[in-house]
């Protein structure tokens, strides 16, 4: 152990025994003078200070405003303490930032480096503010004391802005504490939009972004009579000094649009106060046509060699590092998506023009993993959904690996069950569960080895982090229910080849059929694959052990989502599902999945009758045991609709009354086996219950299964009427509808279907028996709910005029047209205010041109509409084969006689 090591167990523990004062010496006399530039030596002081402050409070009878000014001097004077020792004489601010732009080649050695000691000034004003904010409200809180922080913030930001490319995420959740201590009495007055202390550092912002254009090379050095070697120097000082300006200019752009989405944020509900904050911000932020220039501009930035001097095989090694300018991009994309994000008719187009801005950026910065995300974002978009295969392309190549797959899975995951590609979501969430499985076992070797070499602490954390994190992990959970769910829409085959355009290709995807490989749909080999279903569900890492899982297990569940990876995100921020909503649809796979398995292991033993008369059940026997089971679920199931579903409507996800009505139609036909196959239609507790009684006939049964039947066609029914006043009626909306109900439904009917024909009902006697006829009729309600899901599918977001026309060119170029033409006939006219409205249109229209006029962004366009154009057509043949196939088993129930 070295001494460093020693003396921050010796700090810890002297915090952990509430010694703060002597936990602060250790840290500041000894630990800090190793290592002025560690943070999380500074934190930890901050906080001894403030728990010796709380702890005073409780043991003695001090002024507690004395005690927060003593914590704000004491910090100050250490602060400053050593940044004159370390830094020299350059304590001024002022000083330091010209230091920094007069030094071509800074070394670890010189003041810039040493960031922890002034952010650290910030902190300290943070928690001074924070500690009245918590104990007094804002009644202390003057001006003057808010200032404190926004001038801490502008000073860090004045000098380390050219510095450093985190200087904005430094001062991010500053910027935030200085929101909540304004006073929030300035949005209910229209005079004042911006609090004062906002106000500053927005002024400070934009006067550092004017002062720091690094599209303007400085060329007064520039000779024409001087050498080669002298012109080579200066190319080289003047590229220094943009990417200096550069730095600021983006830091500059990042703090007014992170203060932008803090007044968004904290605008009172239902009120047009936003607009007003939009019209106040578009003047200290610069529209997104002049980043995109700058962002050309800086391409000569980069670090990387030319081409002309590198062999093929280098070319491949260099140029791994971002580009100096990509963060331009990334702000440019989320100003346009902000300002027109109230124009619904637009958003097609907007989204297109988005897409083809950060494709070609991709190309010049293809090592850059924030584009690639932003992108992804872009193309499979909830609200628009564009390309999900470019979006499955774009996550491939961000080589998400290892535990990354548990943690950054939800970025495409869900996407590619509601896009079509369920080859791809199954892949993906086998590659979840096999993450855990592996790590599960390595676990035991790392901790044999921890504990061999004495680290019991470290072994400790470990079996913590594996009990409590990765075996309850909320994505491990949703990877088990999308493998379930998408088993029976597995087929073989490479169909990352295949060629679309092909008649006989699509012609043979037609072949494929429902459940051909895994699943239960109503096939002989159902009561095989359920055995193995069952024997499967004792192993935790196997998609079947979702049976095992409980429903009532939400509180225990781990979100390891990690939502850093949208760092990038600042005025337009992705929402994350809510762990709660992923939750409930596992719990409705499994209990979707519980049925199918026991109903299968029910119809297997069921007894058909023998000359007429039915073969009655006997209490304790195994049809009797099997068909109790799967009435216990189905009341189970019916519980939690009931209970959970006025929950999952307030988190906002896609559970509207058509999911609940194709739910209960599904619990009647699963009802409808157990009263045929055993003549049981309630749970039976105890054995005096009379299960030979005399009425238990082939007819009695018949006429118990036909109000069920009713029930089941009148809930299908419903479901087909709610779902026509569906507004977001999109292909994505098929493809999750097809796994999460109809195939489970169609299976239900299908084993119901079997069952009638083994107990004299069968198709042909639908004029004859009633329970025949009625369920022809639920078969055909279902089959037009099926017919409107294929005619969906044909009705993309974009029509030609030609429905048969399968020229793929074709269709990408009247997308192209369309969304060209509708750029430049942009008018922004949802919002009053006019100034705000003909700002907007002309940032689009020139943008809009200026990719039109320019050829390589114009190929980006091309490019992005033969993208969508790909994704739809690769969506139809893989989810188009199912529905075909479930109406023509759907139509044998309704076939002449």
């Amino acid at each position: 152990m070295t001494d460093r090591q020693r003396l921050e167990q010796i700090a810890n523990l002297y915090i952990e025994t509430h010694y703060y004062e002597k936990a602060t010496d250790i840290l500041f006399n000894q630990l800090i003078q190793m290592a002025p530039n560690q943070w999380s030596y500074w934190i930890q002081m901050a906080n001894a200070d403030l728990r010796r402050i709380t702890n005073s409070q409780t043991n003695t009878l001090h002024d507690d405003t004395y005690n927060i000014d003593s914590f704000l001097e004491d910090n100050l004077i250490r602060c400053n303490d050593i940044i004159s020792r370390f830094c020299g004489d350059l304590t001024n601010h002022q000083d330091l930032s010209n230091h920094s732009r007069e030094s071509s080649s800074p070394s670890p050695t010189q003041p810039q480096f040493l960031r922890a000691p002034f952010l650290f000034r910030v902190e300290i004003y943070a928690q001074y503010l924070k500690h009245y904010l918590n104990k007094q409200g804002t009644q202390l809180l003057n001006q003057s004391s808010i200032s404190l922080l926004s001038s801490s913030i502008i000073d860090f930001g004045q000098i380390f802005a050219p510095i450093t490319s985190c200087c904005f995420q430094d001062l991010r959740p500053y910027l935030t504490t200085l929101m909540e201590v304004c006073s929030r009495d300035s949005f209910d007055n229209d005079e004042q939009i911006i609090p004062k202390a906002m106000m500053d550092v927005l002024v400070w912002a934009k006067s550092l972004r004017e002062s720091n254009d690094p599209s303007i090379p400085n060329i007064n050095n520039d000779s024409p009579n001087s050498s080669d070697v002298h012109s080579h120097g200066v190319k080289d000082d003047n590229k220094k000094r943009r990417k200096l300006s550069l730095r600021c200019y983006i830091t500059s752009v990042k703090i007014c649009m992170q203060i932008w989405s803090l007044l968004i944020d904290n605008c009172p509900n239902n009120s047009n106060q936003h607009i007003h904050i939009d019209l106040a911000m578009m003047d200290f932020v610069p529209d997104f046509h002049e980043l995109v220039l700058l962002w050309e501009d800086t391409l000569s930035l980069a670090d990387s060699p030319s081409d002309e001097d590198l062999t093929e095989k280098d070319k491949n090694l260099t140029q791994k590092e971002f580009l100096p300018g990509d963060d331009l991009i990334l702000l440019a994309v989320q100003v346009i998506q902000h300002l027109t994000q109230h124009q619904n008719d637009m958003q097609p187009a907007i989204s297109i023009l988005t897409a083809a801005l950060l494709e070609y950026s991709i190309t010049k910065s293809p090592h850059n993993p924030y584009l690639k995300i932003c992108a992804l974002q872009t193309y499979s978009s909830s609200s628009h959904t564009l390309s999900i295969t470019r979006a499955w392309e774009m996550f491939e190549s961000l080589a998400i690996r290892h535990i990354q797959l548990d943690s950054c899975s939800y970025l495409i995951l869900n996407k590619l069950y509601k896009g079509g590609l369920y080859k791809e979501a199954i892949q993906h969430a086998g590659s979840i569960i096999s993450l855990h499985n592996s790590n599960a076992k390595d676990i035991g070797d790392y901790l044999a080895k921890s504990f061999e070499n004495g680290n019991i602490s470290k072994g400790h954390e470990m079996i913590e982090w594996e009990r409590n994190k990765m075996s309850r992990s909320i994505q491990l959970l949703e990877a088990k229910g999308i493998i379930m769910d998408l088993a029976t829409l597995l087929y073989p085959g490479d169909t990352k080849n295949m060629n679309l355009d092909s008649e006989t290709n699509s012609r043979n995807t037609m072949n494929y059929t429902l459940g051909l490989l895994h699943g239960i749909c109503g096939r002989e080999s159902d009561y095989e694959r359920t055995l193995k279903i069952v024997k499967d569900s004792n192993n935790n890492f196997s998609a079947p052990s979702l049976l095992k899982f409980s429903t009532k297990m939400l509180s225990t569940v781990s979100d390891n989502r990690d939502s850093s990876i949208n760092q990038f995100e600042i005025l337009c921020k992705t929402k994350l599902c809510d762990s709660s909503v992923i939750f409930f649809e596992s719990s409705m796979r499994k209990q979707f999945h519980d049925i199918l398995v026991r109903a299968t292991l029910l119809i297997q033993i069921a007894k058909p009758p023998k000359k007429g008369k039915v073969i009655c059940c006997r209490f304790g026997s195994m049809d009797f045991n099997r068909c109790q089971s799967l009435l216990r679920v189905i009341k189970s199931f019916t519980s939690f609709i009931d209970h959970h579903g006025y929950i999952h409507d307030l988190a906002s996800s896609t559970l509207h009354p058509y999911r609940i009505s194709l739910s209960k139609s599904t619990l009647d036909l699963a009802k409808t086996l157990c009263i045929t196959s055993t003549g049981i239609e309630n749970l039976l507790d105890k054995e005096g219950d009379n299960l030979t009684k005399s009425n238990d006939t082939l007819a009695t049964r018949e006429s118990l299964c036909i109000p069920l039947l009713i029930s089941a066609s009148e809930h299908i029914l419903n479901a087909r009427n709610q779902l026509k006043i569906v507004s977001d009626r999109k292909t994505e909306f098929v493809c999750s509808l097809l796994a999460d109900h109809i195939v489970p439904l169609f299976s239900i009917l299908e084993m119901v279907g079997n069952l009638f024909s083994s107990f004299g009902w069968g198709k042909r006697k639908k004029l004859t028996k009633a329970s025949a006829g009625n369920l022809a009729v639920v078969a055909k309600h279902l089959h037009d709910l099926v017919t409107d899901m294929e005619n969906v599918l044909h009705i993309q977001n974009y029509t030609s005029s030609d429905m048969e026309n399968n020229d793929k060119s074709v269709f990408a170029k009247q997308i192209l047209e369309k969304t060209i033409s509708e750029l430049e006939s942009f008018s922004y006219s949802t919002q009053p205010n006019s100034i705000y409205g003909d700002k907007v249109t002309y940032a689009t229209r020139t943008m809009s041109t200026y990719f039109i006029k320019n050829e390589n962004w114009r190929k980006m366009l091309e490019f992005v509409t033969d993208q969508i154009v790909l994704s739809q057509q690769c969506t139809r043949e893989r989810v188009l084969p199912f529905l075909v196939q479930i109406k023509s088993k759907l139509m044998e129930y309704n076939a002449n006689t």
